[in-house]
């Protein structure tokens, strides 16, 4: 039985600011290393086992991440070394399959939740529908990621405005409302409008809630 989630690294996304280096110039390599990297968390291994001396490590092959994110052979290898090359992962291959592993799993900092089961549910994987050939893809996974990184525990949900969401992920105001369809669209969240304070006319943030958790 697969577990309903996976623990995910986010002192990178929230501490780092790391989404903000991932550029629409290269954003079909980008895009694929996060997709990637949300492979590499929905299949590590939550502490050191019999197979790995460390936790936070996933025995993947390129034809199960090709699968797993609907991405070329060609471009599963340019996501991985974007990983590799930004200090996300370490890969090592003692067999014909690699073994990747999230730097910083198993450091005593905040992580987030991916839903595993949700993700990995159906006969195509949800990370697959996701179009590398489509631009918006980038700023979707950056959006998402960070809705994931800044989840209330208590309420399930999370509040944040554009500001914040430019600030942390580097997407520009004008690409954050597609970027939320899309997000919408692939049935990956859903969102409540935040309400307009009647005393200060503020827009309060929207309401994100990550589908599958």
């Amino acid at each position: 039985m697969t577990a309903s989630w996976a623990k995910m690294p986010q002192f990178w996304i929230s501490e780092e600011l790391r989404l903000r280096g991932l550029s629409a110039r290269k954003a079909g390599d980008h895009a694929q290393a996060l997709k990637t990297y949300m492979c590499i968390a929905l299949r590590a291994n939550y502490s050191p086992n019999e197979q790995f001396a460390h936790a936070g490590c996933a025995e993947l092959s390129y034809s199960e991440l090709q699968d797993m994110t609907g991405a070329s052979r060609s471009l599963v290898s340019r996501g991985i070394q974007c990983l590799q090359e930004t200090g996300l992962i370490e890969t090592s291959k003692a067999s014909r399959t690699s073994t990747y592993r999230l730097l910083g799993y198993e450091e005593k900092r905040q992580w987030a939740k991916l839903p595993k089961a949700y993700l990995l549910s159906g006969e195509s994987p949800l990370l697959s529908e996701l179009s590398l050939r489509n631009r918006i893809t980038l700023d979707s996974l950056k959006l998402y990621l960070l809705l994931i990184s800044f989840r209330d525990s208590r309420s399930k949900l999370t509040y944040i405005g554009y500001d914040k969401i430019s600030h942390y992920t580097g997407i520009r105001r004008s690409n954050i409302r597609p970027a939320i369809s899309n997000l919408l669209t692939h049935r990956l969240v859903d969102v409540g409008r935040g309400n307009t304070d009647p005393l200060t006319k503020h827009q309060n943030p929207n309401a994100y809630k990550i589908l599958g958790l």
